[in-house]
């Protein structure tokens, strides 16, 4: 009986051993369950996870549309100066325009200030080839920028200018002038000579042009003649001597140098070509006469080492 009393106690202190919390439950309150305190654990838990969990801080988003809308901006507008500089513009010549292979080009960009304002932009122009820089030349007082090159392969190309600006005003761009190089079959070369050169103030001068085609034929068609950019003439081509020469005569009416070239227009079947400029001196009084030198060694033939 004893025995049996003891086994008993012993049962009982190891179920209380088991269940550490039934020896602290209020007589008035029921042991929770092993679920419902696994869930309790649970959501304490979450709640201080939530706690220490940033906030994300609130952002007004940025609507699609201003992205959208400046950069088709940028694309689409037109070159603005700097802030503080006048707005310019740059428009480009090109003459002749075609022109054979090895002909002479003149690039021309005029820069102009845009209006109301008004001065004298300052500062280099670029000339490009296909988007290529050929070519800087400063901008003169007049406003203008020349420059002179030429092609030696038969094609089109896509010719354009840019004024880079300077403190006071603005870069600008022009639009972009196709300008065709004829091929070698159509391609012509022209000459200018003066004679009499030199020449006196009041005598008359006879200028000519001949124009050679690179791969024969007789090109047809008219030259202009320029002194500096003023006209000062032209003529037909005409066959003489089996070359294409057209004429003109100048009177000069005041001394000085004059820069005088010749520019073919071309035809169907011929390009267009410059002459080089050519210099001719007026003089104010008589013109001193032409002069020969010619060289004359002797003895003429020699061995080596004699004198």
């Amino acid at each position: 009986m004893r025995r049996s009393a003891l086994v008993g106690c012993l049962f009982a202190l190891v179920v209380l051993a088991s269940r550490p919390d039934a020896a602290f439950v209020p007589s008035a309150r029921t042991p929770e369950s092993a679920a419902s305190r696994a869930v309790r654990s649970l959501e304490r838990v979450r709640s201080s996870a939530v706690a220490a969990a940033p906030r994300p801080v609130a952002t007004s988003p940025a609507p699609a549309f201003v992205v959208a809308g400046a950069t088709a901006a940028v694309a689409g507008a037109p070159m603005q100066a700097p802030v503080g500089r006048l707005t310019t513009t740059t428009q480009l010549t090109v003459t002749p325009n075609p022109a054979g292979l090895a002909a002479p080009l003149t690039l021309t960009a005029t820069v102009a200030v845009t209006p109301p304002a008004s001065g004298t932009p300052t500062g280099l122009v670029r000339f490009r080839a296909n988007g290529s820089v050929i070519g800087a030349v400063p901008v003169a007082a007049s406003g203008l920028a020349t420059f002179t090159t030429s092609r030696v392969t038969a094609g089109t190309v896509n010719l354009s200018a840019s004024y880079i600006g300077d403190t006071t005003f603005g870069p600008s761009a022009s639009a972009s002038v196709p300008h065709e190089t004829a091929a070698a079959a159509g391609s012509t070369i022209t000459a200018l000579l003066t004679a009499p050169s030199p020449s006196a103030v009041g005598a008359a001068v006879t200028v000519a042009a001949i124009v050679v085609p690179f791969a024969g034929g007789a090109p047809t068609g008219t030259v202009q003649f320029f002194d500096g950019g003023t006209p000062i003439g032209s003529g037909p081509l005409a066959s003489l001597s089996g070359l294409q020469i057209a004429l003109t005569t100048i009177t000069p009416a005041t001394a000085g140098v004059r820069t005088l070239t010749a520019r073919y227009g071309g035809s169907a079947s011929f390009a267009a070509s410059v002459s080089p400029p050519a210099v001719h001196t007026v003089y104010a009084g008589v013109a001193p006469s032409a002069t020969t030198t010619t060289l004359v060694a002797a003895p003429a033939s020699s061995l080596v080492g004699q004198a």
